[in-house]
């Protein structure tokens, strides 16, 4: 049975028992607390994630153990308060979502960002804290806990169909605190990018199993949020327009100083930094925003708003001086 036979098979399985859950939880809200469908219910939950995660849905797994993790808690209280009986009502219909999903394309994953933002849209609708509810060892949705680390560094992807020319291009950007990654072809480097997390590639026009353009068309297909700088001496009005539809930073001429070189890609990457800093804020700042609900219904969260505001001042320090983003870990926040 092939790979994606067993994730059929999967899909199936699991749809009936997420269905099952459903009858569970429709039995509880009609009765008072009921073990039986309790027991049930965490036996079905239980299945899906250990399955889901066999066949390689990670996503789905960890956020059906948030869910069965929660159910167990209540069935060690001997109790679920109706309000968090919605929750977990609301959170099985949005499996269901996620396998009907999967059953039209494999591929389907919310991102984290969907994740975080349906539990705790959930948490403030009916002012439950889940990670408070939740045991301590429960999976974490990235709720950007995290510090900043200042080894990390931002990633240039080199792209050139001449080995010289690539030497050239690492020793003229040496000066940077940046990862270099390197192709010697379009197609190579569609190769690195899926493998890598890229902040700024820098590209030739003229390659021969695919040109420039048509591999940042192809890469702008995987990720809208990458800095481009094309490296060519071949670029004409075309070009420039092709440019500007794909969104691309700088052109820089084969001749240009190092100098201009440097000071090109370097402005490229602070530019993707600051994007990354601005975007880390945002969500801190609607992390705060569902915290705040939950303090003005009791829930003792002033230590974790406190923690998040100190981030959101480390934050607008980097954004306010772009030198400092080259070393910073954003994404570890996001």
């Amino acid at each position: 049975m092939s790979q994606v036979d067993i994730r059929r098979e999967f899909i199936e399985e699991a749809t009936e028992l997420i269905e099952d859950c459903e009858v569970a939880l429709t039995n509880l809200s009609k009765q008072s607390y009921n073990p039986e469908a309790v027991d049930r219910l965490f036996r079905d939950l239980h299945t899906v994630k250990g399955s889901a995660g066999v066949v390689g849905f990670s996503k789905l797994s960890e956020f059906v153990h948030a869910v069965e993790d929660a159910v167990n808690l209540y069935r060690e209280q001997g109790k679920i308060p109706d309000q968090s009986l919605t929750i977990l009502v609301e959170a099985n219909d949005w499996i269901a979502f996620w396998l009907e999903k999967l059953a039209d394309d494999m591929d389907y994953c919310p991102g984290d960002v969907e994740l975080l933002d349906h539990l705790n849209m959930l948490k403030v609708k009916e002012n439950i804290d889940l990670r408070v509810e939740l045991k301590d060892n429960a999976p974490s949705f990235g709720t950007f806990e995290d510090e900043p680390s200042e080894d990390n560094q931002p990633t240039v992807m080199l792209v050139d169909d001449e080995p010289t020319m690539l030497q050239i291009l690492e020793t003229y950007l040496s000066d940077l605190p940046v990862n270099f990654v390197k192709a010697n072809s379009a197609q190579e480097g569609l190769e690195q990018f899926n493998k890598n997390e890229v902040d700024v590639i820098v590209s030739d026009l003229r390659m021969p199993d695919m040109n420039g353009v048509d591999f940042i068309t192809e890469v702008r297909k995987r990720d809208q949020k990458v800095e481009v700088v094309f490296f060519s001496a071949h670029a004409n009005r075309q070009s420039l327009e092709q440019f500007i539809k794909l969104r691309t930073f700088a052109f820089i001429d084969k001749s240009e100083s190092r100098i201009e070189i440097l000071n090109t890609v370097a402005n490229a990457v602070k530019t993707k930094r600051v994007a990354d800093a601005l975007a880390c804020l945002t969500k801190l700042n609607f992390e705060i925003y569902l915290d705040f609900n939950l303090l003005r219904n009791g829930k003792p969260v002033e230590d974790r708003i406190q923690s998040k505001l100190e981030k959101v001042a480390k934050l607008t320090s980097i954004i306010s001086d772009p030198e400092l983003v080259l070393g910073m870990d954003l994404k570890r926040i996001a």
